[in-house]
This record gives structure tokens, sequence and C-alpha cells, in this order.
């Protein structure tokens, strides 16, 4: 058995791995080899259990020789009466072009490997699958959700699924502690806040409400979190810009994706948070903003008082 094993969601790669590890196996890092000799000794290796040895080599494309290592490798494998049994695993796609798409020519080794074994590529799931994911890890556990509360998920953690499946069991026990069977938007308390967008759109969406208790909270977190308090002020007003954005321009989704660089759930959201209060409001904001912004960096008021201040003025 010869494998190859890539792409760049790591989740899906790392699960179809676990599946092939049965029996004796070595792992060989193979961005740090020099040479080949150590995957031809492990692959001629037997188990004490007279098991099959696998050898997985990980990372190989990585390795500065790699052009080098390749090559050898292919004269060595079809050099072989029976071919040795080795995972080549990656935690991102080989051979792409440019532009980080998969060349539609395989490398040499690639090539051979589908001609004699398998080659598995993951990448990352669409929004739609994802969301389908989330529930069906949910409801291996017993649980049900609301499609809303999936996308608060996808905005707090973002779409990584190994942070995601990490999170969605953490979730998966609290709620069934308290003796339910359905999340609720409080459970979401639990999760660690990866996406710091999250935060930042709380503490956006409190400043257009004008609830300056809430606001003031959450910038109190923030300014004790970031090392760059500017950068607080830099995250608000691009919030509150989509916000404008997707409010003037609600029939043009798939250019304001492309725009602001944000998927589909964003969208629907900034849109919901919008469509709830007048255009002249967010523009006023965006300005208080950006004026406070000039302040600071003039070094006319500190950044944090500034936006005390700013904030009690709503």
């Amino acid at each position: 058995m010869i494998q190859l094993i890539h792409g760049n969601n790591l989740y899906e790669s790392n699960q179809a791995l676990q599946k092939l590890l049965k029996g004796s196996y070595r792992i060989i890092d193979g961005s740090a080899l020099k040479d080949i000799d150590e995957i031809m000794d492990s692959s001629d290796t037997i188990s004490l259990f007279n098991s099959q040895s696998l050898t997985i080599v990980k990372r190989i494309y990585d390795n500065p020789k790699r052009i080098v290592l390749l090559k050898k490798l292919l004269t060595w494998l079809k050099s072989q009466k029976q071919t040795p049994d080795i995972i080549f695993f990656e935690d991102h796609l080989i051979d792409t072009d440019r532009y980080g798409r998969a060349n539609k020519k395989p490398g040499a080794l690639q090539a051979f490997i589908l001609e004699k074994g398998k080659v598995q590529v993951f990448n990352p799931k669409t929004e739609i699958q994802l969301r389908n994911w989330i529930t069906e890890r949910l409801s291996s556990q017993g649980l049900t959700i609301d499609k809303r509360l999936i996308d608060l998920i996808l905005v707090r953690i973002g779409n990584d699924q190994m942070l995601l499946n990490m999170e969605l069991e953490k979730l998966g026990l609290y709620t069934k502690a308290l003796g339910r069977t359905n999340v609720i938007e409080s459970d979401l308390e639990i999760l660690t806040l990866i996406e710091p967008d999250h935060v930042i759109w709380d503490l956006t969406n409190a400043i257009v409400a004008r609830n300056k208790v809430k606001a003031l909270e959450l910038n109190e977190i923030m300014m004790q979190e970031q090392t760059d308090a500017l950068m607080i002020i830099s995250a608000t007003v691009k919030q509150l810009t989509q916000m404008l954005m997707v409010k003037l321009f609600p029939y043009q989704k798939e250019e304001l994706k492309k725009a602001l660089g944000i998927q589909d759930f964003m969208i629907s959201r900034l849109n919901s948070a919008a469509n709830a209060f007048p255009e002249q409001h967010l523009r006023m904001l965006i300005n208080k903003f950006i004026q406070l912004d000039g302040s600071v960096k003039q070094g006319l008021i500190d950044v944090k008082l500034g936006f005390t201040l700013l904030i009690i003025s709503l």
C-alpha cells in the first residue's frame, strides 16, 4: 500500500490518516531528511509481531532538498518488486500553481502513487458543507441546533475544522451537563473566542445600538488584551464600513463578498444589523471614529480616554 494525503484541511486529512494507522508504524520527519536511507530502512523493517510495518513520511515536500529526494524516492520505488507500505502526509496542497491551485498535471512521484496506490486531497469545506458538518457533529452527540446559532459559531471560531471540532466537543459536554439536548444562544458563551472579529462585532453592535454600558465593558476587555489599542479603532471602523456597504448595496452580494473579503453568513449578519439603523447614523459613527483615530495619532488625546469619551457621547 502506498498513499499520498495532502490538502489545506488539516482536520479531514488527519482523520483520513488515523483510519490507516493499524498495526506497527514509524513516523519520519521528511522535512529534515538529508537522504532517503531512513525511508528505505524503515520500509524493510518487519514488526516484532509479524504484522506489516507502515512508514509514514510527513512533510517531505517542505524539505529544501525535495527535488533531489523525490527523484531518488521515485527511482527506488520503481525498483521494488513489491510496492512498500508508505504513506506520504502533507499538511498543505502540493504541486500548486502561483495562485495556490492544484496543478492539473501531477508531479512524477504523485503520478506513480496514483498508478500504484491512492492519492487523497482534502480542501476546506464550502460554507454549506461546513454548516452541515457542524450540525452532524452536534447530532452525533445527541444535540440539535438552530441554523442561526451555527452562523454565530462560525463568527466566533472561524472555519478551521480542527478548532471547530474541539469547541463543538466542549459545547456538547456543556449543554448535556445542563440536561438539555438543544443548543441555545447563551451556551455559546462557553466557546473560546478564537476569531477576533467576534469581539469587534459585539463592540460595534453595542456602539451602533448606543448600548454604552456594554460598549465600555467590551472596550475595557479589548484594551487589556490588545498591545496596540489603535487596532481596536481601526477594526471598529472596518466593521462599521462593512455594515454601511451592505446597507448601500443590498443586491450585490457576490461583489460585496469579494470586495470586503467576507463569507455568506457574515453578509447576512451585517445586513440584519445594518437594516436596524439609518444610513446617516452609520456614517456619523464612522466619521467620529476616524476623527478619534487622527487625534490619537497626533498625540492630542489618549486612546483609552478618547474611546471612552466617544462612547459616552453617543
